[in-house]
């Protein structure tokens, strides 16, 4: 039945030997290569159904033979993008003459994969290649027909790896269970020393937090007397993470900061320290309203101006 729809079809295209226009001004052609109108470009993929996209917009799919014209209004520079089930998705760059021109452009066969993994996102790379992201069991990625050492990623663990054959038009799985990274963690903040007191300076202490892996981390905040003065517990991720304290309810002085980051198995601990001064009172805020109303003045006053 497949047989007969598709010699139907294929008689039916013959027959016409014309442009098929398409809503978004493209076209299917079937005529000579020598006579591809002016400012077009046909194109041949030499497969058929394939999605055809120019500078993001869709144009259409292949005929029966791979082929589809484009035409275009004057010259000037393009890409174009193709995408089909079982292809690596292709983008070329090229110029529209007045000149009609032919494109044979190649597409390459791939399989798709599925990974059964215990976190997810999901990285995959293999033999220096970069595959792409899978974010949940429900999704899929295509990689090119052969045979590669690839390589699975997860924000904090370490990575997974797995030889695969993968055949065209063929869907696979594999399984990935990544194991978490030893806990590590490092901070960093760029001064010791804040004043809360409005100024829109410097009114907000911030410290940068470096995760290895996933963990539960709590800021403990004491002071002189060793009394906690502030608590704060999230869960924090692999690599950087920021935590704020503005310093409210809470007198000038000296204080100490304990961090603490733990996993099921591990812990770390780390210690800081920060001052708070009020007296450090700069303007800014002042100085920043004062620009603003003199700006917002003078624009209103310059448009009532034009308006006269």
């Amino acid at each position: 039945m497949k047989k007969i729809i598709l010699f139907i079809f294929l008689l039916f295209s013959l027959l016409i030997m014309a442009d098929v226009s398409i809503s978004v001004g493209f076209s299917i052609y079937f005529g000579n290569f020598q006579d591809i109108p002016e400012y077009s470009i046909l194109i041949n993929v030499g497969e058929p159904l394939i999605d055809v996209y120019v500078d993001g917009v869709y144009a259409g799919k292949t005929d029966v033979f791979g082929s589809l014209l484009i035409k275009f209004s004057s010259a000037g520079y393009h890409t174009i993008t193709l995408e089909g089930e079982y292809y690596l998705k292709a983008t070329y760059n090229f110029y529209v003459d007045k000149e009609g021109t032919y494109l044979n452009l190649p597409l390459q066969p791939a399989g798709k994969l599925t990974i059964f993994s215990n976190v997810y996102p999901v990285e995959i790379y293999g033999n220096g290649i970069y595959f792409g992201k899978v974010y949940s069991l429900e999704d899929s990625i295509k990689i090119p027909v052969g045979t590669f050492n690839l390589i699975f990623s997860s924000p904090g663990y370490e990575n997974a790896t797995s030889t695969v054959t993968i055949n065209f038009q063929e869907s696979q799985a594999v399984e990935v269970n990544f194991i978490p990274k030893k806990l590590k963690m490092y901070i960093r903040s760029k001064n010791n020393s804040f004043s809360p007191n409005g100024d829109w300076y410097n009114d907000k202490w911030q410290v940068e937090i470096f995760l290895s892996t996933y963990a539960t981390v709590t800021i403990t905040i004491v002071n002189d007397n060793n009394k906690i003065v502030y608590f704060y517990t999230f869960r924090g991720k692999p690599n950087l993470n920021i935590f704020t304290w503005d310093g409210s309810n809470v007198s000038d002085g000296n204080y100490k900061v304990i961090i603490n980051s733990q996993t099921e198995n591990e812990s770390k601990t780390v210690e800081t320290y920060v001052s708070i001064d009020r007296s450090n009172y700069t303007y800014l805020k002042e100085i920043t309203l004062s620009f603003i109303t003199v700006f917002f003045g003078y624009l209103l006053y310059s448009i009532f101006q034009n308006l006269q």
